[in-house]
């Protein structure tokens, strides 16, 4: 019997009469209280170690042989799964796991193969592979085999999660005055929905994000509308592939505009890509941070961790080329279409410019 008001599936006494409780890994703290045989954690490469430790602490029953699963595609060599399953296999520079402080117990992996799926699975192999041009790019190692893997060739390659993403307590500011935000359309992939802000120093600041596939565009733009009037969004910069969805969009009242899609490459500041590194690697006065991301910006986190160029170097491929692999990147295009955008409001200055600190609204109608 499922309740939902407690969220738990509780089984008939005939099946052993156990209670099945469902947690949300979003809060380590909230994954905490009851005694339990079992734990089952899926996609652990979307919640935090805590709260992986938390569900450990758990396991406390009495008279059950204690047992936890992990369910999920792996995340690097530098995210908890890697050092908790495979410790001492790759030396990093700032663990996450103290090795004093691992969890003890016997840890066993088993690594699923996307084409052994009987539902599906080879097809969707084989249209990936050739989406990663090949299946021995990094990403196809780790998204269709299950390995482990020390990106290489990242796009953004001083993304550091854990200098980035900081709580909200610990932001200069909790609002910043100035925001905006960005819309990637899709259905079939994930559609995408990024807020941002800026404050009168110029950092930045990624507060809040909205990532699911299958979503109409009538549920997509009452998402965008309900953003729009928690943050004050002042400009959407959205995907202009579909310019029937930008109608709907300002129709409703979301204040939507065509984006600025140039990808470009890391050194030219005319470019998105350009422009997401400026912004990554600025720094304020005394070296301060400048870029902020909220830590429920999980899409845009993961994105940002495995965004590669297509041509990396490996056994099997010689050349290298500056364009990315263009899978999972709806968060990152919506944080290229954002920079393109804070540069076009001139909210962002341009290196030696000085500083505007006004309030810049584009408006524009859509046929």
């Amino acid at each position: 019997v499922y309740t939902k008001t407690e969220q738990t599936i509780s089984l008939h006494p005939e099946l052993g009469g156990a209670q099945i409780a469902f947690m949300s890994g979003d809060d380590p703290e909230s994954i905490r209280g009851p005694d339990v045989a079992a734990v089952w954690i899926d996609e652990g490469r979307e919640v935090a170690f805590e709260a992986f430790q938390n569900a450990q602490a758990m396991l406390r029953q009495p008279g059950f042989p204690h047992q936890s699963w992990v369910t999920s595609t792996p995340a690097g060599k530098v995210q908890w799964m890697y050092q908790v399953w495979h410790p001492g296999e790759y030396e990093l520079d700032t663990p996450l796991i103290d090795p004093d402080e691992a969890p003890g117990g016997m840890f066993r992996a088993y690594h699923a193969w996307t084409k052994d799926n009987p539902h599906g699975g080879q097809e969707q192999h084989d249209r990936m592979v050739r989406l990663y041009g090949g299946d021995r790019h990094p990403l196809a190692r780790q998204e269709l085999y299950g390995e482990f893997v020390l990106m290489q060739g990242q796009v953004y390659d001083t993304w550091d999660d854990s200098y980035f993403v900081k709580d909200e307590s610990l932001w200069p500011v909790r609002k910043p005055n100035r925001i905006a935000g960005a819309i990637d359309f899709g259905f079939e992939h994930r559609a995408a929905i990024l807020v941002g802000g800026v404050d009168h120093e110029e950092r930045q600041y990624m507060l809040e994000e909205f990532s699911q596939a299958h979503v109409v565009t009538p549920e997509l733009v009452e998402k965008a509308y309900q953003l729009q009037q928690k943050w004050g969004v002042q400009v959407f910069f959205c995907d202009h592939e579909d310019a029937n969805a930008i109608a709907q969009l300002q129709h409703r009242g979301v204040r939507a505009v065509r984006a600025n899609k140039s990808v470009g490459t890391t050194g030219d500041f005319q470019s998105g890509i350009g422009r997401v590194t400026y912004a990554l690697n600025r720094r304020g006065l005394d070296d301060e941070q400048m870029f902020f991301v909220s830590p429920s910006c999980r899409f845009l986190r993961k994105e940002m961790a495995n965004y590669v160029r297509a041509g990396v170097k490996d056994p099997t491929r010689q050349e290298v080329s500056e364009k990315p692999v263009q899978v999972g990147d709806d968060m990152v295009d919506c944080v290229r279409y954002f920079e393109n955008g804070l540069w076009r409001l001139g909210w962002i200055r341009q290196p030696g410019a000085p500083r505007n600190t006004g309030g810049g609204v584009l408006t524009e109608r859509v046929a």
